[in-house]
């Protein structure tokens, strides 16, 4: 580790470290820390239980994967169709997955994700729904923590668990570039057998790229408001009660920017009345709605009602 960090390297991920004696991996740190003070250690505990988690916090990573909130979304890494990405579960199960944090120390990071390379992609996760696939990026780029973007999954790209000996390639396809799949630079290992990577099928840079409504476009604007504005980096955060049993609200702000995001889950649209009179922040007059379009008006007693449309992901900012 050392030569690497010696070379310039600024930090390493650790795979399986619950494989990992404890007393090595705080040796390890020191070691680690001592080369290089400001490189960072993140590693992979694959345990649902947040309460697992916390001991490698101590004197070990500065950051971990959030499996737990993982498993809220997408219910098995291994199978389609589950979590709450697919309507499955209630709402408040994030909240579980969120609170979690409390058992960590205060310093403590973690890595928000909704597909990697040891799980099934998140368009297949949803059935390549295009309205699912843009929740699951609303929630990992607006949520506290650090956001994991998995390679293809800003285009759509889909990969489940396979069969044999290269199961696991499957969902590792190589990225797709170009409409016809084909060009320089275009990996082509596994290709073929994978299924994944078809021509003229909207699923590659070169189709989505600078497209308005594309799903790349939607992560790309994501990225810019996250990279623009602090309030989406920090750790503010609070949740806003509804009487939508399929939805979910929550605010990000700092002393700039104020941040509503709210999605509804369900397959069916619905009218929510959010109570914004006594947010963190006052509010008030015309927001940016960032999906959509236009603006949405706070009401003077701060009551928002919204209609979200079936699987809907939405962003409201209001500036200073």
């Amino acid at each position: 580790a050392q030569t690497w960090l010696n070379a310039g390297v600024d930090g390493f991920r650790v795979s399986d470290a619950d494989s990992v004696p404890h007393e090595f991996l705080k040796l390890y740190r020191q070691a680690f820390k001592q080369a290089n003070s400001s490189a960072v250690l993140l590693g992979e505990v694959w345990n649902s239980d947040p309460k697992k988690l916390a001991p490698f916090f101590q004197d070990e990573f500065d950051a971990l994967f959030d499996v737990p909130l993982y498993y809220k979304l997408a219910g098995n890494a291994d199978r389609n169709g589950g979590g709450l990405l697919n309507g499955r579960g209630t709402p408040t199960d994030l909240d579980t997955a969120l609170n979690a944090a409390t058992l960590y120390t205060p310093t403590a990071e973690l890595v928000r994700f909704a597909g990697y390379h040891n799980t099934n992609r998140a368009a297949s996760l949803v059935g390549q729904n295009a309205a699912r696939e843009r929740m699951a990026a609303l929630l990992i780029l607006t949520l506290p923590g650090t956001p994991l973007i998995y390679y293809g999954d800003e285009i759509g790209m889909p990969g489940s668990l396979g069969s044999g000996a290269l199961a696991e390639e499957y969902r590792r396809a190589p990225m797709d570039w170009t409409q016809s799949g084909k060009g320089t630079g275009v990996a082509t290992w596994f290709k073929d057998v994978a299924q994944v990577n078809k021509p003229n099928d909207d699923v590659s840079v070169e189709e989505q790229q600078n497209v308005k409504g594309s799903l790349w476009s939607f992560y790309k604007m994501l990225i810019a408001q996250r990279k623009e504005h602090a309030a989406l980096r920090g750790n503010s955060f609070q949740t806003v009660a509804n009487p939508c049993r399929t939805c979910y609200a929550y605010l990000r702000w700092d002393a700039n920017d104020f941040y509503l995001i709210a999605i509804n889950f369900s397959d069916q649209t619905q009218s929510v009345t959010l109570d914004l009179a006594k947010t963190p922040r006052n509010v008030s007059g015309p927001g940016e709605d960032l999906v959509r379009g236009g603006t949405v008006s706070m009401p003077s007693n701060g009551r928002l009602t919204l209609t979200m449309e079936a699987r809907d992901a939405r962003i409201l900012h209001w500036g200073k």
